[in-house]
């Protein structure tokens, strides 16, 4: 579920990993992705359209660069 919904967020253009806790998908984008904390809400909205595509309720997005993997990810 989780690299699925990996490739379909990188397929849109918007390159990150995420972490899944129950519903919740945690976004975390590639060190050296754009990181600026507003996002166009047409963007946002492709987001959380895709997140509900694959079984997603809530999405959080990591605002602090990862250098390690997150907890939880498997690719």
């Amino acid at each position: 579920m989780i690299s699925e919904f990996e490739e379909a967020l990188r397929g849109a253009g918007f390159p990150c990993r995420v972490e899944v806790r129950e519903k919740v998908a945690v976004i975390a984008w590639d060190e050296g992705a754009d990181r600026r904390p507003a996002m166009p809400r047409e963007s946002r909205d492709r987001i959380l359209g895709i997140a509900r595509d694959h079984g997603f309720t809530h999405v959080a997005l990591e605002l602090t660069p990862q250098r390690a993997p997150l907890p939880g990810h498997h690719p």
